[in-house]
């Protein structure tokens, strides 16, 4: 009988989980970029009503927490993966990489454009605002120096303007990894074997490679930034930077496929990994870049069919 009620207590515990875990990773603030995946999880697990159910507490959770317009950004963020990515990556025709792809440029139109909407209805321009945000908070770090003088009037005012400049690629960037991690977890979990029954495993996340006509858009670009000015070197860094994303993402695959050749797992590998993208990030960069040209994972398979 007590063994009866511990599972009964398990499997209750298990459903009500995404009612309340992607609220709890969001107001993390650090494992923010996870938050979707509790609800993405449910849908494959206990269906699209549950999932919506999930969806709606969450959202209440992160509103009545005092986060009225994070409530929003949390719906904005977690409704475009619900609506795409359950519905393309059952699919066999749907790769890990299309996937990825749709439901990114699918939040970004339910966040810049629920912004749209919000500053028509509301009457302010966002913008504005976040200059607003960015002063004040360079107000409060240069009354906050003291004596020390960490920074001059001048280097705040420059990091400011690059602050600016560089918001559009720095939050492309962070949602398009999210979207990749989300995607990630939901292929390594494997909810009800929905994934492997279409042919979605560990082996197809190291597979990830980009087109190879993604190669000239990239080196546009960064022709773009080595010789232009002005708004126009603003608009191609932002683009260039969100590009490197991508080839970020193909070079953790490649990583990750060279830790298996040399049975790198658990703990080390982690570590290694950390190391890579806090400290090597253009080495992570180029491995991904040159991908395109060299097929460093073949040359690993070959390698390995001669051992």
């Amino acid at each position: 009988m007590n063994r009866n009620r511990v599972v009964g207590f398990l499997r209750t515990w298990y459903r009500a989980t995404p009612l309340f875990m992607g609220a709890a990773l969001f107001l993390s603030a650090f494992f923010a970029f996870l938050s979707p995946l509790p609800v993405l999880l449910a849908a494959f697990q206990f269906g699209a009503l549950w999932a919506a159910v999930s969806l709606a507490a969450n959202s209440a959770i992160i509103y009545f927490a005092g986060q009225p317009s994070l409530a929003y950004l949390f719906l904005a963020l977690t409704l475009p993966l619900l609506l795409v990515v359950p519905t393309m990556l059952v699919r066999p025709s749907g790769t890990i990489e299309r996937t990825t792809v749709v439901a990114w440029l699918a939040q970004l139109v339910f966040v810049f454009g629920g912004i749209y909407v919000f500053s028509r209805v509301q009457g302010i321009h966002v913008g504005q605002e976040i200059r607003d945000a960015l002063d004040q908070f360079a107000k409060l770090f240069s009354e906050g120096q003291g004596q020390k003088n960490l920074m001059n009037a001048d280097e705040i005012a420059e990091w400011k303007k690059a602050t600016w400049e560089s918001l559009p690629s720095s939050f492309g960037t962070a949602a398009l990894l999210s979207v990749w991690a989300t995607i990630h977890f939901v292929v390594q979990f494997n909810p009800k074997g929905r994934m492997s029954a279409v042919g979605k495993t560990r082996e197809t996340l190291q597979a990830w490679k980009l087109n190879d006509y993604v190669i000239w858009p990239a080196l546009v670009l960064w022709g773009i930034v080595l010789f232009a000015e002005g708004k126009t070197y603003v608009i191609a860094l932002n683009g260039l930077k969100i590009l490197l994303a991508f080839f970020a993402i193909q070079g953790v695959a490649v990583l990750s496929s060279l830790f298996d050749r040399f049975r790198l797992f658990g703990f080390f590998r982690s570590l290694v990994f950390l190391l890579v993208i806090f400290f090597m990030m253009p080495l992570l960069l180029s491995v991904g870049f040159f991908d395109q040209w060299f097929d460093f994972r073949a040359k690993f398979r070959q390698s390995n069919s001669k051992l």
